[in-house]
């Protein structure tokens, strides 16, 4: 029937203006944190702005080598705490953004619900008007089949979209990974104008890739638990958490020295194994939901050829 056909169409618009909802509410939620969260970051960089000031004008006035030392140490210790709040605050105004624009991009595509009730509601009773027309026990019968169809297909429709995150994920951790290895030669002390610019300039990069896999990272969590607890499978966030935070902790480090570069890719490559761990689990299933979709499909069309030769049609 025609009208099958329309109602599980719009049962898949359904499913998915749900989802979108969910992302949206969850989006909501975030940047409400992330709002309070910047403010405070602005706040703390312009008081380790001021504390470097402090100590510069103060490093000028000196006259005695002594002091000038301890100037040096305590210069450099607040140079650093400012350079770790000028990218912690350069992080959460990136990840605004882009949560921003993905929340723009979903509004478009968002749809009242209560206008797919209404459409949906009035298909099912033009296709119960049509069944009470039919053999009511084929019918039954066929209602129950496309039933069961019907959530292999969207099993599998979730399915694809954890692979989809999975691999949107992994692309970024690569790039970052790259960057850290690209650096690994790099004398453990550099000093110099070229030495400074260019590790700053390596920050900037691997600091904004880490803000995309953050975002990227939560979203495959968010997806990947939905879909493991309808099949009863467990999954984990694990080292997903606090992963920004620990990033740019160790990135704080390398820029003046090169102890815990070993560290992030460790925990790159952790990472990494996780995401293709949890992608070969969710790839197996979708196998399964795909054998069933056509082993489904071929016993329906079965049943409806036998059905009518059983009825003389």
């Amino acid at each position: 029937m025609k009208v099958n056909e329309e109602i599980e169409e719009l049962i898949k618009i359904k499913e998915q203006n749900n989802v979108l909802s969910e992302r949206l509410t969850y989006l909501d939620q975030k940047l409400q944190k992330l709002t309070i969260k910047e403010k405070a970051f602005e706040a703390r960089t312009e008081e380790e702005l001021e504390d470097v000031k402090r100590l510069e004008e103060l490093g000028l006035r000196s006259l005695f080598k002594k002091v000038m030392g301890d100037l040096d140490k305590a210069l450099e210790k607040e140079r650093k705490e400012y350079l770790a709040a000028v990218l912690a605050h350069q992080a959460v105004e990136e990840e605004i953004k882009i949560l921003e624009f993905e929340k723009e991009l979903l509004n478009k595509k968002y749809r009242d619900p209560a206008l797919i009730e209404k459409d949906l509601a009035a298909l099912i009773k033009k296709k119960q008007f049509l069944l009470k027309s039919h053999d009511s026990t084929f019918s039954k019968e066929l209602f129950k089949r496309e039933s069961e169809l019907g959530r292999y297909k969207l099993l599998d429709q979730k399915s694809n979209g954890v692979l989809k995150s999975a691999e949107k994920t992994i692309k970024i951790i690569n790039e970052i990974r790259s960057e850290l290895l690209k650096v690994k030669d790099w004398p453990p002390s550099g000093k110099g104008k070229y030495s400074s610019v260019a590790k700053k300039k390596y920050i900037d990069r691997a600091r904004s890739k880490a803000v995309q896999a953050k975002v990227r990272l939560e979203e495959f969590g968010e997806i990947t638990n939905k879909l493991f607890k309808e099949i009863n499978l467990v999954f984990k966030l694990g080292t997903f958490d606090d992963f920004l935070d620990a990033f740019i902790d160790n990135l704080i480090t390398d820029y003046v020295i090169q102890e815990k570069l070993e560290l992030s890719l460790s925990q790159l490559e952790h990472i990494l194994n996780d995401l293709e761990d949890t992608s070969k689990t969710v790839s197996s299933e979708r196998k399964n939901y795909e054998e069933a979709i056509l082993e489904r499909q071929a016993a329906m069309e079965e049943y409806v050829r036998d059905y009518n030769k059983i009825a003389g049609t």
